[in-house]
């Protein structure tokens, strides 16, 4: 399904530009697939599966190629012609900022100005209702960016108008029962150059293999190709799918953590900005503290990985590091516990915005191992609290060569279940009063 759709996106984006001779190459390459996926294709004559390689699904790249449809596979990826990603209009951020200064004063849902910030997009791409597309997961039922969208149109491209309303032919919000297939149609608006945004990705989805579509996609592409980035935004239920794409070590990914609803502002507009990756914006949905400017917030998030002075001692006993929008304010809740129960002890705040397959940081600007090694030093220890499986930055700190005994990962993923936030954190050990606790152990022992 994720194919068919990527082919059917390619096939919609040509006949609005009335390419006659690629349209009619997609529908042959759609009647080659449906033909593939008749019984006596795919069963034997014992009626055992059979994969045969003369009955192999036809390539993908043949929906997309604008050349002679005989040359074969391999060339049809190769003479592609150089795509450009198409330049979107985005707004300016500082609209969209909550004012942070005290830091933590204000609270704002760390999402609600990303879903502003999204409806501003649309409306300025208007002009041009090709240019962007607005993904929308089947399993996003509730939350600040359902509730946002809720009442949009949804696009449809050719037939009669669906009865189900809301269906508008120049909207730019896209929703499909089926979320690989979903999927598999923003691959294929990625491939003819064209701007999109994933939200709320299904738990049974598996991340992974849309990295490695869109990583072989990069591949087919020429050098001076300016492929679209691939970008999601995920909850803190998603945790697993994370851990799943930073496995992917060969893929251009880098995974947002943003700290408060102005640093996920920020992020939005540097995924959109880039091209040739895969962007991941990771946040909880819930209301939260704004601790950074935008000005602040855009530093922290090209960093990838910082010192909160605001909240540290220059001389620290031991380091407590946070990443995401909750831990942020679980560790900051921590600190402060210290501090008033042991005015003391001298404790640092770090905050982890980004990660990649390759380490902290992003891809363009990734921590080395001297700046990690400045940030949470070489012997105090250093408390974690982070928003996904615990394996995926344990491997990330194994990379950089440091000592294991040094770390301490409080691992946590919002679940299902119904449970209040604070109940789900206490559950996980990853709550504020947690946190203290093993820094109080760590600082007596």
């Amino acid at each position: 399904p994720s194919s068919i759709a990527r082919a059917q996106a390619a096939l919609a984006h040509r006949k609005a530009d009335g390419a006659d001779s690629s349209q009619a190459r997609t529908q042959a390459w759609l009647a080659q697939v449906l033909a593939w996926c008749e019984p006596e294709n795919l069963f034997d004559a014992a009626g055992n599966l059979t994969f045969a390689e003369t009955k192999a699904l036809p390539h993908t790249a043949a929906a997309h190629a604008d050349n002679d449809p005989s040359s074969g596979a391999a060339q049809l990826t190769t003479t592609q012609p150089a795509l450009s990603a198409t330049r979107l209009r985005r707004p300016a951020i500082e609209p969209y900022a909550v004012v942070a200064t005290p830091p933590g004063t204000q609270r704002s849902n760390t999402l609600s100005r990303v879903g502003s910030y999204l409806a501003d997009l649309a409306k300025d791409a208007a002009p041009a209702p090709d240019s962007f597309r607005l993904f929308i997961s089947p399993s996003l039922q509730s939350g600040t960016l359902a509730q946002r969208f809720a009442s949009h149109p949804r696009a449809w491209q050719w037939g009669s108008q669906p009865s189900i309303a809301p269906h508008a032919p120049n909207s730019h919000t896209m929703s499909y029962p089926a979320a690989g297939a979903l999927r598999g149609m923003q691959l294929g608006y990625l491939e003819q150059g064209r701007q999109s945004v994933f939200v709320g990705a299904s738990p049974h989805e598996d991340m992974s293999a849309a990295s490695r579509s869109y990583t072989a996609a990069l591949s087919s592409q020429p050098r001076s190709a300016s492929l679209p980035s691939l970008n999601t935004i995920l909850s803190h239920q998603s945790a697993e799918q994370v851990t799943n794409v930073l496995d992917q070590r060969d893929t251009p990914t880098t995974v947002y953590f943003p700290a408060d609803s102005n640093c996920a502002v920020v992020t939005l507009d540097m995924m959109l900005s880039s091209t040739q990756a895969i962007n991941i914006l990771h946040a909880s949905d819930t209301t939260q503290p704004t601790w950074l400017t935008t000005k602040a917030a855009r530093a922290q998030m090209q960093a990838g990985l910082a010192t909160w002075n605001f909240a540290s001692h220059t001389s620290p006993d031991i380091v407590l590091a946070a990443c995401g929008d909750i831990a942020t304010t679980e560790v900051l809740a921590a600190i402060e516990l210290i501090t008033h129960s042991c005015p003391a002890a001298r404790v640092r705040c770090v905050n982890i915005s980004s990660l990649t397959p390759r380490g902290f940081g992003t891809l363009t600007q990734p921590v080395s191992r001297r700046t990690l090694a400045r940030t949470v030093t070489t012997t105090k220890p250093v408390i974690i609290a982070y928003p996904g499986e615990e394996r995926s930055l344990a491997a990330t700190l194994f990379a950089y060569g440091v000592d294991g005994r040094q770390f301490d990962i409080h691992s946590f993923g919002l679940t299902p279940r119904g449970d209040t936030l604070m109940t789900s954190l206490i559950t996980q050990q990853a709550s504020r009063y947690d946190l203290a606790i093993a820094a109080a152990t760590c600082l007596s022992a």
